[in-house]
């Protein structure tokens, strides 16, 4: 078979590391997909003498695929010898003692008799049969939008959305919203308990899933997905939901990097919309970010923010964290209108996985200007005269410390930021996601 190559950079990267040591491959388990670029690889699937196997590799999004005898045999033995943003591989080394090998294979035998979900191909287990139409969905009271009820979770989110035409959003109460400070801001209203002419439920979580079915019977249950990291929607539950949301197309890329089953989902980008309207007044050394609950934030996420806020600390620029649970406290609508109406700039290191960015883009349609990493779909869509989005920390800092103490420098970039939402982000472009979400969400 002529082997081929992907155009994922993670997956090339895995079969560049493969490729070092060919003599393996016919000794190496891996998911299915991959014997389509390495046919010498044993599949997951066909795998029959798990002594044989030398070398696992794993995907991240996939891991139900391994077997439970794979694993059983891995136990004790499994040396990590490459991983990437998708994948790590393990050496399977043989065990010195006798001992410890009769251990490993009665582990083996006895996990092998055990029927665990977890260790059956996807592709073998029973697939979701709810009948799907693809169909419009359509109203039976004339002239009334299609009803969407949105399970409670990102009130800044709600509120945009609702504020768009073509479609009736509501929230209900679903699970998973105890603690959200941000829901003394909801202005969306509330679910009735009707079920009646509900063309879809947009949920976040498990919990809010198994509600929604409870709920919502003949309903769409539609995902979103808020960022690119692996497992926000639990590779188990793909087959459950009958599609996904994201708020911008690098996070539906990463999501599908993750999860390849998703490229069979249904999907849908709808960002949200925002009016570009000039609130901002440049003052000097007023530099702030938002970090509400920072204890339920990505660790990673959260190290930025501090490494940067340290690092601006040793040029003498002070940047004041916002938020519920932090130093700075949280920001209701009017402290905020208030702070982006007198301040230098607002900082944002986000990672490259982070979502759409709604306190981001929030600011930069008051003419906030925002200092920060490159994130998400803005590289392509901010004018190349933007440098206050940089690669580095470094940069970023030397970034905020100018936008702290040169109006002239914070005044063209507060332009910059208003021009691309005037371009970018308009009520417009938001409605016809809306219309192709309504056309083409399958309702049972």
């Amino acid at each position: 078979m002529n082997e081929t190559q992907p155009a994922d950079p993670y997956w090339a990267a895995l079969l560049a590391f493969l490729d070092e040591d060919r003599a393996l491959l016919s000794a190496t388990a891996a998911p299915d997909g991959l014997q389509e670029f390495r046919p010498d690889l044993i599949a997951f699937s066909d795998i029959d003498d798990i002594s044989s196997v030398r070398q696992v590799v794993c995907h991240k999004g996939l891991i139900e695929q391994i077997p439970v005898r794979l694993l059983a045999a891995s136990f004790g033995r499994a040396k990590l010898t490459f991983s990437n943003e998708v994948f790590v591989v393990f050496r399977l080394e043989q065990s010195q003692s006798d001992h410890v090998r009769s251990f490993e294979i009665d582990l083996t035998n006895h996990l092998s008799q055990s029927d665990l979900d977890a260790g059956r191909p996807s592709s073998r287990r029973s697939e979701i049969t709810r009948p799907l139409l693809r169909r419009p969905v359509r109203s039976t009271s004339l002239g009334a939008s299609p009803r969407v009820v949105a399970a409670l979770q990102s009130p800044t989110l709600l509120n945009n959305w609702a504020s768009a035409g073509g479609w009736s959003l509501e929230t209900a109460k679903l699970g998973d919203h105890d603690g959200l400070a941000e829901t003394a801001l909801l202005e969306v209203p509330s679910w009735d308990g009707s079920d009646t002419d509900v063309a879809a439920v947009l949920v976040t979580t498990p919990l809010q899933l198994e509600e929604a079915r409870k709920h919502f019977p003949r309903a769409a249950i539609v995902w979103i997905i808020h960022n690119g990291r692996a497992g926000l929607l639990p590779p188990k539950l793909i087959d459950e939901v009958d599609g996904v949301i994201t708020l911008s197309r690098k996070v539906l890329a990463l999501q599908r990097t993750h999860h390849p089953a998703l490229l069979h989902k249904p999907s849908w980008v709808i960002g949200p919309w925002y009016e570009a309207e000039r609130r901002y007044r440049w003052s000097a050394n007023r530099a702030w970010t938002m970090k509400s609950r920072p204890s339920t934030r990505d660790r990673y996420d959260l190290a930025l923010t501090h490494q940067v806020i340290e690092l601006a600390k040793q040029r003498s620029v002070d940047i004041v964290m916002y938020g519920q649970e932090t130093a700075g406290g949280f920001l209701d609508s009017r402290a905020k209108y208030d702070l982006q109406g007198a301040c230098s700039c607002y900082v944002s290191p986000l990672p490259p996985w982070a979502g759409f960015g709604l306190a981001q883009h929030e600011c930069l349609s008051a003419g906030v200007p925002l200092a920060g990493l490159i994130w998400g779909d803005l590289e392509e869509e901010l004018p190349a005269s933007y440098p206050a989005l940089t690669e580095t920390l470094d940069d970023l800092v030397e970034a905020v410390e100018r936008l702290c103490t040169e109006q002239s420098f914070a005044e063209a970039l507060s332009e910059a930021g208003l021009a691309y939402i005037a371009q970018h982000r308009t009520k417009t472009q938001t409605e016809r996601s809306i219309q192709r979400f309504l056309g083409e969400v399958r309702t049972s």
